[in-house]
């Protein structure tokens, strides 16, 4: 498991049909293959006062959002079996930080002191839940090491933290675009002129908390 990287990430939804066909026929052409299998994502995000959620509807840079991360088709996840992941957003790239929820301890790694104050703010709950985000996510990865992904299925939901698990409640809403999202080092904008379709920014949270709310 990568525990920090540093990227560029920009996404385009997939409305329709077309859109669909012009994404594959981008993957296809530029010689992506599969990474890995596909997977069920389940995203518990935790929030102060909405403030990252608003921070991300204004665009406002550096933001960040916190998270519980946990795969698999289920309602309900032993903590001891999650990552926490705190991802930052600055003007020209993003960095993301992955630690296991049961392994975050007190010791010198400025990284760790960072997660662990998160992993007690969330357990004091001066970090409130907010929603649950759940998709599938396609994997997929060219011969330059360049990764894409397809999110489809995605569906907002609200959760409960317990001491030792986190429970899903009934699904609220469920979005019916896909989300493609191509990362890189660098030079990100220049692989998607090669497709015939407008990147912008799409928040899976940032849009289930408008939806919900």
């Amino acid at each position: 498991m990568m525990e920090s990287e540093n990227r560029q990430e920009l996404k385009i939804v997939i409305r329709n049909t077309t859109d669909f066909i012009k994404i594959s026929k981008f993957i296809v052409q530029n010689n992506f293959n599969i990474h890995h299998p596909s997977r069920l994502i389940n995203s518990f995000y935790f929030d102060n006062n909405f403030k990252d959620h608003k921070y991300s509807i204004e665009g406002i840079t550096p933001r960040k959002k916190i998270r519980i991360r946990a795969y698999g088709n289920s309602k309900n996840f032993k903590l001891e079996t999650c990552n926490l992941e705190k991802k930052i957003t600055f003007s020209d790239g993003k960095f993301k930080i992955i630690k296991k929820w049961n392994m975050l301890k007190k010791n010198n790694n400025l990284i760790n002191i960072e997660m662990l104050n998160h992993k007690n703010q969330i357990l004091k709950k001066t970090l409130i839940p907010t929603i649950a985000v759940t998709y599938y996510r396609d994997y997929y990865i060219n011969a330059d090491y360049v990764r894409c992904t397809i999110d489809r299925d995605i569906k907002y939901s609200f959760f409960k933290l317990n001491k030792n698990n986190i429970e899903i409640k009934n699904t609220m809403n469920i979005e019916k675009r896909k989300v493609f999202e191509i990362k890189n080092k660098k030079n990100t904008e220049l692989l998607l002129e090669k497709i015939d379709l407008h990147w912008q920014r799409f928040s899976k949270y940032s849009n289930g908390i408008s939806r919900l709310s």
